[in-house]
């Protein structure tokens, strides 16, 4: 008996999140391409080869996506998936994160912007990030990847990494031609608005 007490004494209940009081603003979104939001699953396994994360973006407006699987998220993968995302997308005012390490910067340098900030800033992006532990304010991408998990991934084998790549730009297609949500009223993503072109070779 006192050793079960002593063990329930060592056993922390997570707090439930109460409301801090302070207000959060948020962007009214008019148009495609006027904020997109990212995300990172994973880690997900290939039965016979391995691990991968999955970094997801998507246009607040329009709902249109760009998946991009890779090995690994730090903050190449993820510099990586946002140059493919914003030649598929467009070029965003705001791109809207959370404040996990690969996209925040660095533990040893906090006080430094990381390469995901630097290369929104140098494409005239502004990089929003939002409250810690308020994920729902992420919450169209959030939705996605429940859309993602259920619709790509349990949906089908992958007999390797290669061949899932090759399936998550299907699947990115068909999303954007076909998936319906709600707040659209019953439209289909639609194309992209605008692409501008811009060197990016300098941050690699």
């Amino acid at each position: 008996m006192v050793k079960g007490k002593q063990r329930n004494s060592l056993v922390h209940k997570r707090e439930k999140y109460s409301p801090k009081g302070v207000n959060c603003p948020s962007l009214i979104v008019t148009h495609s391409n006027y904020v997109h939001q990212i995300d990172v699953v994973g880690p997900r396994y290939i039965k016979e080869d391995g691990k991968f994360y999955s970094i997801n973006i998507i246009d607040v407006f329009y709902r249109r996506n760009s998946t991009n699987p890779e090995r690994r998220q730090n903050r190449i993968a993820v510099s990586k998936s946002l140059l493919f995302s914003w030649k598929t997308l467009g070029i965003p005012l705001y791109e809207q994160m959370d404040n996990k390490l690969p996209l925040r910067g660095s533990n040893q340098h906090p006080h430094s912007f990381g390469l995901v900030i630097r290369l929104c800033l140098y494409m005239g992006i502004q990089p929003l990030f939002i409250p810690l532990r308020e994920p729902w304010r992420n919450g169209i991408i959030e939705h996605f990847q429940n859309v993602f998990d259920e619709m790509f991934f349990r949906a089908q084998y992958f007999k390797d990494f290669d061949y899932l790549c090759r399936e998550a730009k299907d699947f990115e297609k068909f999303h954007n031609q076909n998936h319906c949500y709600s707040t659209l009223k019953g439209l289909y993503s639609k194309p992209k608005v605008f692409w501008k072109y811009q060197a990016f070779t300098c941050f690699f």
